[in-house]
């Protein structure tokens, strides 16, 4: 089922609390400041144990994509993770201009 929501403002999904196995954000955090507010809602929206899966634009200069000044490091989501609540579990290179990291609730 398809949700549009603002995922900047908490509770906007609608989702019930804890009822989610796994949440997905790919290539969002360059389109907002407000990434902390999204991690809040993935992190609401999360059961005990659940996982969240971040692709994103690594912060390096490429032919296409994002500004660079637009694009947020790993390092940057990872504190804002923790800061949530979320434990990182991996990270890794997700092709040459993206990276993963999948955090666990």
């Amino acid at each position: 089922k398809v949700i549009w929501a603002n995922l900047e403002i908490l509770g906007a999904t609608k989702i019930p609390d804890q009822s989610i196995d796994l949440a997905l954000i790919n290539n969002v955090f360059f389109q907002t400041d407000k990434d902390d507010l999204i991690l809040k809602e993935a992190t609401r929206i999360l059961k005990a144990n659940g996982k969240l899966l971040v692709t994103e634009w690594k912060k390096t200069k490429t032919l296409f994509g994002p500004p660079l000044e637009k694009r947020v490091s790993s390092e940057e989501i990872k504190n804002n993770a923790k800061n949530c609540g979320l434990s990182l579990l991996e990270e890794f290179d997700a092709g040459p201009y993206h990276y993963a990291l999948i955090f666990k609730k």
